[in-house]
């Protein structure tokens, strides 16, 4: 026996070990991706400023100066942002135009605001259709059949 380690043709999973198979460490793609998702799965909090500081830049330290700020609330509707519910877990709003962060939202409002375009006209008119006389009286009916 010489002493070289034998180079093994499969991972330790069975996955073909050849050059299009692996990642630059060396690492089984497949398995390198399964490792990254569990660990992605154990750990959201760091996933979730990762994804903050690449995408908006936005440090740990300013995230967190911004939830004091805003009260750990919603900067559109002031819904508390909690842990259990998914539609209140915080979004960095930002301009599509600047690329400036402005607030943190919940996730109905980020949608409401990104399907809006961030116009604010658009915005206007939605009030101004949910406003109309005639969703009041038929709210107030259904409120009437439900009481």
């Amino acid at each position: 026996m010489s002493g070289k380690k034998k180079f093994k043709d499969v991972c330790n999973y069975g996955h073909p070990r050849t050059p299009e198979n692996l990642n630059k460490k060396g690492m089984c793609k497949i398995c390198a991706l399964r490792h990254t998702k569990n660990w992605q799965k154990k750990n959201p909090e760091k996933v979730a400023a990762l994804h903050r500081r690449v995408k908006y830049g936005l440090s740990q330290e300013a995230f967190n100066q911004k939830m004091e700020s805003q009260e750990r609330k919603c900067a559109v509707c002031s819904r508390l942002f909690t842990s259990e519910d998914l539609n209140s877990t915080p979004h960095v709003d930002h301009s599509h135009v600047t690329g400036e962060n402005r607030g943190l939202v919940c996730h109905p409002c980020n949608t409401l605001l990104g399907h809006a375009y961030d116009d604010v006209e658009i915005l206007q008119k939605a009030i101004t259709y949910l406003k109309e006389e005639k969703w009041k009286t038929k709210v107030a009916i259904a409120e009437t059949l439900i009481a």
